[in-house]
């Protein structure tokens, strides 16, 4: 009997040994799937770092092409407004000749076409355009401009006090764009000298501006020259079914190439 016990014991014992070493097999079945399952999580979230890293490679290097390109053309508006200065200083001058014929002093120039006409480029400042000495630029945006004969300020009255601290006299009668400014930018102006005789010299611009120098009559030539060029690549844009739209744009797109 004690024998019968003793083996019933050991077919129990073994049972138990064959269900602990299923389960075991099954944990471990299981543990396998998870380390695979973090495995495989594991290699996609690489993948996706390194497909992230591969995409901030590609946009930082977009980044400093577009800096560079940037720098280029900073660097080139740079150098054709320096061999601009020329022309620009010609141009004033003749603003100059026909101020003082009227026997006008200065001129403070505040539209953008003027100040593209007269400086070169358009800012938001305006141009003080004495008779007989160098012309000053009191400038608000951009900020970035520096130079002898430049003036940051934050607002147009400070024109008259920069002038005084530089031993620069106020003029006695000085011109303004009448037929250019609004009506309270022109007051605001003319409230700036209330000592001097302040005139419309709109007439005088326009009278300089009309008769075009030499590079300005280059300057059309080429421009015409792009404008064919532009105009004779519609045809090959335009297929049937467009809408009026989508020719605009691929017009724009020619005058923009």
């Amino acid at each position: 009997e004690e024998i019968n016990k003793y083996i019933d014991e050991l077919k129990e014992m073994r049972n138990s040994i064959n269900i602990t070493s299923s389960k075991l097999e099954k944990d471990k079945e299981e543990l396998v799937n998870e380390r695979q399952k973090f495995y495989d999580y594991k290699t996609k979230e690489e993948s996706k770092l390194k497909e992230e890293r591969e995409n901030l490679k590609i946009n930082f290097s977009r980044l400093q092409t577009i800096i560079d390109d940037l720098d280029k053309i900073i660097l080139n508006n740079q150098i054709i407004l320096l061999m601009l200065q020329p022309e620009l200083k010609f141009r004033r001058d003749k603003i100059r000749y026909l101020m003082a014929q009227q026997g006008i002093d200065a001129a403070l120039i505040a539209c953008n076409v003027n100040l593209l006409y007269t400086y070169g480029e358009i800012v938001n400042g305006y141009l003080y355009l004495p008779l007989h000495s160098p012309a000053l630029l009191f400038v608000k945006r951009p900020n970035n401009i520096v130079g002898e004969f430049v003036f940051p300020i934050r607002k147009p009255e400070q024109i008259v006090d920069l002038l005084k601290e530089n031993g620069i006299p106020v003029a006695s009668k000085i011109m303004l764009e009448g037929g250019e400014l609004p009506y309270a930018d022109y007051m605001r102006l003319a409230s700036l000298f209330p000592e001097s005789e302040v005139v419309d010299g709109t007439a005088i611009i326009r009278e300089a501006r009309s008769v075009k120098t030499p590079l300005e009559i280059e300057l059309f030539r080429r421009s015409a020259a792009l404008h064919a060029r532009a105009y004779s690549k519609i045809p090959d844009v335009y297929h049937p079914g467009m809408t009026d739209r989508e020719l605009s744009v691929e017009v724009e797109r020619l005058m923009r190439l």
